[in-house]
């Protein structure tokens, strides 16, 4: 049976989309990365899918938890949800496989083309 879960890395964020879930009048809350693998290693799952507030306010845990799994034999897939707003530009540079980081940045063309026409 295919198994994902999601981790919400962080409650902050800098948007304050009317619809959101987040309570931006609290301290902003985030994991550790002794969580993210405590989770991980005990739900097994196939997929992570990060999220929050906006997770990649925690660039830094995501790419070291990727380091951490990478280096094992227990690789679930990753996938991040996020707003784009934050990161992003740091995040798509960060991004190993040439042929990854060439298709991302033409999906993120072509969106803002769609948007600005």
């Amino acid at each position: 049976m295919y198994k994902e879960i999601y981790l919400m890395l962080t409650t902050a964020c800098p948007n304050r989309c009317k619809y959101c879930y987040i309570n931006h009048e609290q301290a902003h809350q985030a994991m550790t990365f002794g969580q993210c693998v405590d989770i991980i290693d005990t739900h097994k799952p196939d997929r992570v899918i990060f999220f929050g507030g906006e997770p990649l306010l925690k660039l830094d845990l995501i790419e070291e938890v990727l380091a951490y799994y990478h280096q094992t034999d227990k690789r679930p897939k990753f996938q991040i949800v996020t707003s784009t707003m934050t990161n992003f530009d740091e995040f798509i540079e960060n991004i190993p496989y040439p042929e990854t980081k060439d298709y991302v940045k033409k999906v993120f063309r072509s969106y803002w083309v769609y948007l600005n026409s």
